[in-house]
């Protein structure tokens, strides 16, 4: 019988071999802790405090895995989050910056503290050496959240009778986000970002409309159009991309729902109703 060994061997016998497992890294091995960062209220504010009770309670029964923290600054969070890490030999998983954004500023941002972030600083070292310092826990693996209201928004604010047009900018705060977390996934939103009851519960939590009255004027038309929506950034990548609705699972990781938002029809017909309601001078300046 003709031996076909020497065309095996020509033609490469791992071929036909049984394949090989992908090394797994050290980093994929470690403990992952996820992380979610509110900033210390500096007046009466319930969304504020019913986050930081959200967060707090699950604290109780997730501590090991999930840590909240009330910070008055990046330094102190910066100390609260290694000190947690360290303790346990661990890396970050999901950090979430949980915040309130600002339509009248007329740009993108999250605080920490009385420290704010937007695309003016997201590239100064001197600024972001708390945000840097952190980010050496992070890898490929790990999700970073802007939880404010318009942190990923790519359109212009409209002008008004006293306010200027103005870019918001929110991309260029996820691409510095993401060049500081080299590799981590980021995300932002073009819309608000609502704390409603089911905030770790994989739902629509975070989407929606607050209902005072001032967002019913005319230059939140873009914010209305857009409610729900979501971008990511990667470094790897280098593209902002839209994902749908992001959510917290009961552990705080960071998550995208199955579906947009706008995919139900109670929704659009909801931005239908509002963006043919909306009126100018609503917002006091």
């Amino acid at each position: 019988m003709k031996s076909y060994l020497p065309l095996l061997l020509v033609l490469g016998i791992s071929k036909f071999s049984k394949a090989q497992p992908k090394p797994v890294t050290a980093s994929e091995t470690r403990t992952r802790m996820n992380f979610f960062v509110i900033s210390k209220p500096h007046k009466l504010d319930p969304a504020s405090y019913y986050s930081i009770a959200r967060a707090k309670l699950k604290c109780v029964f997730k501590g090991k895995k999930f840590k909240a923290i009330v910070a008055s600054s990046p330094e102190k969070m910066e100390r609260q989050i290694k000190k947690a890490l360290k303790k346990r030999n661990a890396m970050i998983g999901s950090l979430w910056f949980d915040g309130h954004g600002s339509f009248k500023k007329g740009y993108s941002f999250f605080t920490v503290g009385h420290a704010e972030f937007s695309f003016k600083n997201i590239n100064d070292a001197d600024a972001t050496s708390a945000l840097h310092s952190i980010a050496a826990y992070c890898d490929s693996n790990s999700k970073v959240g802007i939880g404010s209201c318009y942190g990923g928004a790519t359109y212009n604010r409209p002008e008004s009778s006293k306010l200027p047009l103005t870019r918001m900018n929110g991309d260029s705060l996820m691409i510095g986000m993401g060049e500081i977390f080299k590799g981590s996934t980021v995300y932002g939103c073009e819309s608000w970002v609502m704390t409603k009851p089911g905030l770790f519960r994989e739902k629509f939590a975070m989407a929606g409309a607050p209902p005072r009255k001032k967002f019913k004027d005319a230059m939140f038309k873009p914010v209305w159009e857009r409610l729900g929506e979501w971008n990511s950034y990667n470094s790897n990548i280098q593209s902002i991309r839209q994902v749908n609705c992001v959510m917290l699972d009961k552990n705080g990781n960071i998550g995208t729902r199955f579906n947009q938002y706008q995919s139900k029809p109670r929704v659009k017909r909801q931005i239908a109703r509002k963006l043919d309601k909306l009126e100018p001078g609503l917002l006091k300046i």
